[in-house]
């Protein structure tokens, strides 16, 4: 299975310029080859780098192997447009990530990383998180050179061949369902992420404050400069924790499905948002549902449970949350809100999201 690990790269201020220098020459020289490639509809490597293969490397001074990888990047990224590749130019930021492979990159054990500049080679420590610690042994031979503007850092991001675990047969099945006041709700009764979504909401008010404050500089025809970064970091921020919060769940979902020997039900996702049936939702309901991401609890939980050797199942999920677990009265009125559940036929009730989670594992 391949995933793609992070490791923090620790240079000294020489090396930091030298880093610096070469994202931003390597940059240079793609939006020129773009300009080239789009005005000429050229889409193909080999004729793309016959026309501007000796300009880029006398115009911007770019080593052979860098240009190579330019002109493969910005390729690459015109084939990724498909059919609609030629209605827009691409152009690539100042500091967007840069490509390295085997000959621009090699690791000199997993601590340090010798890594070809513009202005020669340099080698520079790598700091990996402690779960691909053990693991960077099974990298592949290419990485991505990332500079955080914002933190004045720079990292490596390296795709990393991990074995998946022996899937055993489930004893059982472990229903999983994407909630709105929590992020999701297990079978057992287990209720995770409420804290983020009480932070979501926490940071949605500020994020109203400040683009009232926006309106009233824009009104004034004021300086709006630093309303507009405060925008984005809160951005960042909320974007960052919730992947973080995501990730955690995801690990205590399949930590729990692998020691009780259980498989995943999942819920197919398709239209999901649409089949939410509660009548007068409001404001900060229908913000929840128009914002929250789904899918990227699914595909956390899903790799995760493959390299635990955990079995995850996709279910289709019409009607899980009206359809009473205990009676099977399937009726749009149990659902009386978009927490709570109350069968009319039996009068059974619990949290609406449970119930989903519930009739998902009967739905297999």
């Amino acid at each position: 299975m391949l995933l793609t690990a992070k490791g923090k790269l620790l240079p000294a201020q020489e090396h930091k310029e030298k880093l610096l220098r070469t994202i931003q020459v390597v940059n240079q020289a793609r939006n020129y080859i773009s300009e080239v490639a789009f005005s000429g509809r050229l889409a193909n490597k080999v004729k793309l780098q016959r026309v501007v293969y000796e300009e880029v490397r006398r115009r911007f001074g770019l080593p052979a192997q860098h240009t190579v990888r330019a002109i493969a990047s910005v390729v690459n990224s015109y084939k990724a447009k498909k059919k609609r590749r030629w209605e827009k130019k691409i152009e690539f930021d100042t500091f967007s990530a840069i490509d390295l492979d085997q000959r621009l990159i090699s690791f000199k054990g997993i601590d340090r990383a010798s890594i070809n500049t513009v202005e020669g080679r340099i080698v520079l420590p790598v700091v990996w998180g402690s779960y691909f610690r053990e693991r960077v042994a099974f990298r592949r031979g290419h990485a991505k050179l990332v500079y955080d503007r914002h933190k004045n850092e720079f990292y490596l991001l390296v795709a990393v061949e991990l074995p998946e675990g022996e899937v055993s047969e489930p004893q059982g099945v472990l229903g999983v369902d994407a909630g709105v006041s929590y992020m999701a709700v297990d079978s057992l009764g287990n209720f995770y992420g409420e804290e983020v979504v009480r932070k979501r909401l926490h940071l949605r008010k500020k994020r109203q404050e400040l683009q009232e404050k926006l309106s009233q500089k824009k009104k004034e025809k004021k300086d709006t400069r630093s309303v507009r970064r405060a925008l984005k970091r809160l951005a960042r921020k909320e974007k960052n924790f919730v992947r973080t919060k995501t990730h955690e769940i995801a690990k205590r979902v399949v930590a729990l499905a692998k020691a009780l020997s259980l498989a995943i039900a999942l819920e197919k996702l398709k239209g999901a948002r649409e089949r939410i049936t509660v009548s007068g939702r409001g404001k900060t309901l229908n913000y929840l549902l128009s914002s929250w991401n789904y899918r990227l609890l699914q595909s956390f939980i899903s790799y995760k449970a493959k390299l635990e050797g955990v079995r995850v199942l996709y279910v289709e999920p019409h009607g899980t949350s009206i359809t009473c677990p205990v009676c099977g009265y399937r009726d749009r009125e149990n659902r009386k809100s978009q927490s709570e559940f109350e069968c009319r036929a039996c009068n059974f009730r619990e949290n609406a999201d449970l119930v989903g989670a519930v009739n998902l594992c009967s739905g297999l």
